[in-house]
């Protein structure tokens, strides 16, 4: 699924995407249902065994993967306060490390095969990932969107990841105006939005018609 080098990406790429396919929906007619989903804790979650075992099926085998093995292993913490307790130190068998250059390519490894999940379109960059889907017909969308979120949820419980439901927010775009829609997770109805802030980049619904 790697297209491009990393290097070569940047937040603007999967913001322009989606505005790019929001706005051919709306030429033609379409309604379109992006999710914005908030994970808990991304990157401390991630399972090491889950993760050596994407690098292996992706190739990376021999002294390579022995080495990401050496990266994620023999890391261990403690919690101080006030500078004098602390507790017993502990071995760190979840996450990835914040604050390096590894940390959030190996947590895009850790996700990359969340497209074949569902027919939602998946735009990953880091921890955000964004969902989106589009029909002409709104019944038919939001079924779709209820029953193809459900398939993400479980690669997300799958992979040891926890999907925020309170933080987790969808955007209808449409040029009609319509009443109002649910979209759930288990049961759990998630917001819908007017606003977002994509990669911090503030996504404002601005259409002739915006349902309320």
């Amino acid at each position: 699924m790697f297209t491009r080098p990393w290097s070569e990406h940047s937040t603007l790429h999967p913001m322009l995407h989606l505005l790019d396919k929001v706005s051919d929906a709306l030429n033609e007619k379409k309604f379109t249902i992006a999710i914005f989903c908030d994970l808990r804790k991304a990157f401390d979650t991630c399972d090491h065994e889950i993760l050596l075992g994407k690098l292996k099926r992706y190739g990376v085998d021999g002294p390579e993967l022995d080495w990401f093995k050496s990266y994620l292993s023999g890391r261990r913490q403690f919690i101080s306060v006030g500078g004098r307790t602390k507790s017993r130190l502990l071995d760190i068998i979840l996450g990835v490390p914040q604050g390096s250059i590894l940390g959030p390519l190996l947590f895009l490894i850790y996700i990359n095969d969340l497209p074949l999940a569902s027919e939602l379109l998946a735009l990953l960059f880091a921890d955000d990932t964004t969902l989106m889907v589009l029909d002409d017909n709104l019944d038919h969308l939001i079924h779709k969107v209820n029953t193809e979120f459900r398939k993400i949820c479980e690669f997300f419980r799958a992979n040891k990841l926890v999907i925020h439901p309170n933080k987790t927010n969808f955007i209808l775009f449409t040029t009609k105006n319509i009443g109002g829609r649910k979209i759930e997770i288990f049961s759990i109805i998630i917001m819908k939005i007017r606003t977002n802030h994509l990669l911090s980049t503030q996504l404002i619904v601005s259409l002739k018609k915006v349902s309320k």
